[in-house]
């Protein structure tokens, strides 16, 4: 086989990695996994927190010390820049330039933003995080020295991450770089929930502003979603769909078996993720309220959720505690503390009947969820909502995988129904898996974004 140094390389950037858990490191490993299989060799320039996290000092690991098959190099101290974003999920009411972020004018808009800014906690004040994330970046590709065949790929962008990418390429000696970099930034999360209005016509207008001053280089973006990519577009972005890659499982090991009935004899519906107010955090009460004495308390039913650490009661009706603890069987509500390490995540998964998804149609109408691939991959059935990238990915199966809600308050009154038809959807789901590990793997992402894969002759050149 080709030695390392003798494969084309990708550098992965995502400073929101900063755990062994959870799916920002998740969707690194996909793609290093991915770059593997198409004949890249993957590095990852991550967060210090995971280094801190797992307890090391230095901040070169080698593929043995991540227990991971690729070098990560935990560097970045800022994160989650999408939090001064354009788009939904961002707290700019104007756009900004790379030379200079706050925003000039005496507009109430200006002002107020200018004001935002200044009483921010000072290491998540714009400037400080455009500076650090950029210098940051500039150095980690400095020392990785890309060659024609080399690429870097930031793993989660944004509008506001576009900005620190243009500073940072200003810098030498990238300002004068020949031959120019081959970037690729991919975006996950919604401009606008509706319509498009001021703040998404400014978030165009601020990423084209920085694909400008970067167009000595090669710097395309990707969306996760074919609705993110129409919504790109509508603001004046070029932009490519990609899938949103998800880890290929076996469709075994769910306590739902073939017979249709079930290990313990219920069915279990799954929440993951801790609860947000985008993920239904204030639907769950009156939902587990209503199944409480239909489904819970019978013993037709076992619900399973993620939950803090603390005051975790607050989530559940003060009349079904009494469901988390029996010693005679397991519990009717299963609890799931905190963030589970990746193994433990999956086996969690794996033991799912049913995958429910609270999500806000809105703020997921372009935007993916890795959860839901995760249960579709292992053959799962879903309950989505109405009117987002969670209901089209239902629909768009040949044959009846999952039921669609208009409103969480009738799932009680829906799920008798719904158990009924689960031996049927399940076995339906089970075959739509093959489908989704072929085309949301790492390397059909890759792949999407134009990675060939390379030939043996190459490498070993």
């Amino acid at each position: 086989p080709p030695s390392p140094a003798a494969m084309p390389r990708i550098l992965f950037v995502d400073d929101n990695v900063r755990s062994v858990g959870g799916h920002y490191l998740e969707l690194a490993s996909l793609l290093a996994d991915g770059a593997r299989q198409l004949g890249f060799q993957p590095s990852l320039i991550a967060n210090r927190g995971l280094a801190n996290e797992c307890g090391h000092d230095d901040s070169r690991w080698n593929p043995t010390q991540s227990k991971l098959a690729f070098p990560i190099f935990p560097e970045f101290s800022v994160r989650r820049m999408e939090h001064w974003s354009l788009g939904v999920d961002g707290n700019s009411s104007c756009r900004r330039a790379a030379e200079k972020t706050t925003p000039e004018g005496v507009s109430p808009r200006a002002m107020f933003q200018r004001l935002r800014d200044a009483v921010a906690k000072k290491s998540r004040q714009p400037e400080r995080m455009i500076s650090v994330w950029a210098n940051t970046f500039h150095s980690a590709v400095v020392r990785f020295d890309p060659g024609p065949d080399d690429a870097v790929v930031v793993n989660t962008g944004s509008d506001f991450q576009m900005l620190a990418l243009a500073r940072a390429l200003k810098q030498e000696p990238f300002a004068s770089r020949s031959p120019k970099l081959r970037i690729h930034v991919l975006f996950h999360f919604a401009i606008y929930d509706q319509t498009v209005g001021r703040r998404a016509q400014e978030f165009g207008f601020q990423v084209n502003q920085c694909l400008q001053q970067m167009k000595g280089h090669d710097v395309t973006i990707h969306a996760t979603t074919a609705a993110l990519t129409d919504q790109l577009v509508r603001v004046g972005v070029s932009a490519r769909a990609v899938p949103y890659p998800t880890r290929e499982r076996p469709c075994v090991g769910s306590k739902f078996i073939a017979d249709g009935t079930d290990r313990d004899d219920r069915p279990k519906i799954v929440l993951a993720g801790i609860p947000r107010v985008e993920k239904g955090r204030d639907l769950i009460r009156n939902l587990i309220a209503g199944l409480d004495e239909r489904f819970l308390r019978p013993g037709r039913l076992q619900w399973s959720m993620q939950l803090p650490q603390k005051r975790w009661q607050r989530y559940l009706p003060k009349s079904s505690l009494d469901l988390c603890d029996d010693r005679e069987r397991l519990p009717a509500i299963e609890r799931q503390f905190g963030n589970l390490s990746d193994e433990a995540y999956h086996r969690w998964i794996d033991s799912a009947s049913i995958g429910l998804f609270l999500y806000d149609p809105r703020r997921y109408v372009a935007r993916c969820s890795g959860v839901l691939l995760e249960m579709m991959v292992r053959g799962i059935p879903v309950i989505v909502p109405e009117g987002c990238w969670l209901s089209e990915q239902v629909r768009s199966a040949p044959r009846p995988i999952g039921w669609i809600y208009r409103d969480a308050r009738e799932l009680p009154d829906r799920l008798e129904t719904m158990l009924e038809d689960l031996p049927e959807y399940r076995q339906n789901a089970l075959e739509h898996a093959r489908y989704i590990r072929e085309h949301h793997c790492g390397a059909a992402t890759l792949y999407a974004m134009n990675f060939q894969p390379v030939m043996k002759s190459k490498q070993a050149a």
